[in-house]
């Protein structure tokens, strides 16, 4: 490109040179410049053709804008720093525009958030965990409570507005309600069930295990709905009095009726002898005994996994009766997570048969009974296992590892069986006491009693 003429116009500081060809109406297109000062420092400044739409007074309007900016610091000096500024304007504003979009989702969010009732929380967000993560058995469980207590009293409220008086409603609705078909009185004749009661205190309600567990669960979804959000502050389940459970199984079988309901169970159903029989001498509950796979047992070490509550994994011990009856049970897969009790189908089994209930009735191990902590049951048996360890002398501490306690404050229940232990050892003492005085003469205690002290 040739050198370029610039030429002056009418306006101090702006000039301007023609294109060599190109024209813009009649004149030739004319590139316009300004020049200014500011202390001490000259700048100049390109801004456009005229076809661009550039006149002279347009060119030093902008000239002199620059020189202004140039003068105090602020604002732009040129066209290019005024690009600059208009695509730093345009992206703040664009920002600022998908921030205040943003802000807008996020708060129609949090006003969803909080219109969500109990129900659809429980529907969208916890109970879909459930299935996932706890067993076939605990989503049952929870299902039914949800149903039958938390849905009619708070299903409808917002999960952010739960208030502990709210709680308060399913524990009293429960308190109140109508005796389960379990517990109403049977027809003559007719067995009882496993869990029902005939409380004369207390003819209505359910019973505080139950409302304990379903406080458990309202407590759960709260706290889900916290960590996710959908509320903010105290749990009110926390302020909410649980009812007192006092369920602790104070009886067991002795030696003669333990013996009496397996040979009346071996003539009703043999795999429910077989059950009773594992428990009795194991400790098992009821659910471990199902989860009982083949591979879990070592014949040769006489030892056996057991799947144990909460997770935790424990081994019991085979007698030579347990591993006669255990060789005995059927096996189809020939492989080592194939269950060794199974129900009809083949299937896991879910719940201990009616014909155990039946048997305790047709035995009257029952009868009379009408204290919950009293009757007797499958579970029973486990209670049984560890209360003849601990009459038979075996110390808490062994008794704890063989039913797979966490602590053994849970094992000390059984420590009302040791007093048997302490009766025999004060009669021996009163013995020695009788004899010395027949005789006339004090002996010493460990020859009286028959000891070696």
């Amino acid at each position: 490109m040739a050198k370029v003429k610039w030429e002056k116009t009418n306006f101090r500081g702006l000039e301007f040179y023609k294109h060599e060809s190109r024209k813009h109406g009649v004149k030739f297109d004319r590139y316009f410049r300004g020049r200014f000062t500011v202390n001490k420092q000259t700048k100049a400044v390109g801004l456009g053709w005229a076809s661009e739409g550039w006149d002279e007074t347009k060119a030093y309007t902008k000239i002199q804008e620059y020189r202004e900016n140039m003068k105090t610091g602020a604002g732009p000096t040129s066209p290019k720093e005024e690009e600059a500024a208009a695509r730093k304007a345009a992206e703040r504003e664009r920002a600022e525009a998908e921030a205040a979009a943003m802000a807008a989702k996020l708060d129609a969010e949090r006003l969803e958030r909080e219109a969500v009732t109990v129900s659809t929380f429980w529907n969208d967000y916890y109970f879909p965990g459930v299935k996932v993560d706890k067993a076939a058995e605990t989503v049952r469980a929870e299902e039914r409570n949800f149903r039958n207590w938390i849905q009619p009293q708070i299903g409808d409220i917002p999960i952010k507005e739960v208030k502990p008086s709210d709680i308060e409603k399913i524990k009293n609705s429960m308190l109140n309600a109508p005796p389960p078909e379990s517990r109403k009185k049977p027809k003559k004749g007719e067995p009882l069930k496993q869990d029902q009661t005939q409380n004369k205190t207390s003819p209505v309600g359910r019973s505080p295990r139950t409302i304990e567990y379903v406080l458990a669960v309202t407590r759960q979804i709260i706290n889900k709905a916290e960590r996710l959000g959908f509320r903010q502050g105290d749990n009110p389940c926390r302020h909410v009095k649980k009812p007192k459970v006092s369920n602790q199984k104070m009886r067991f079988l002795t030696h003669a009726e333990a013996n009496d309901l397996l040979a009346e169970l071996k003539e009703r159903t043999p795999q429910l002898h077989d059950m009773a029989l594992l428990s009795l001498r194991t400790g098992l509950r009821a659910g471990e005994i199902f989860k009982l796979q083949w591979g879990d047992l070592d014949f040769e070490r006489e030892q056996m996994l057991v799947r144990g509550k909460g997770g935790r994994d424990r081994h019991a011990y085979l007698t030579p009766e347990l591993k006669g009856m255990l060789k005995r049970q059927p096996r189809a897969e020939n492989k080592p997570s194939e269950l060794v009790f199974k129900s009809r189908k083949g299937g896991k089994i879910r719940a201990v048969s009616n014909a155990f209930d039946r048997t305790i009735h047709k035995l009257g191990l029952n009868d009379g009974i009408t204290d919950p902590r009293h009757k007797l049951t499958f579970h029973s048996l486990r209670h049984s296992f560890a209360s003849q360890l601990v009459e038979a002398g075996i110390s808490l501490p062994v008794v704890k590892e063989l039913l797979g306690h966490s602590t053994l404050k849970m094992t000390e229940r059984y420590s009302h069986v040791g007093p048997g232990l302490a009766r025999k050892a004060m009669s021996s003492l009163d013995a020695a006491a009788k004899a010395s005085r027949t005789k006339g003469k004090v002996l010493p205690f460990d020859k009286a009693a028959g000891g070696e002290g």
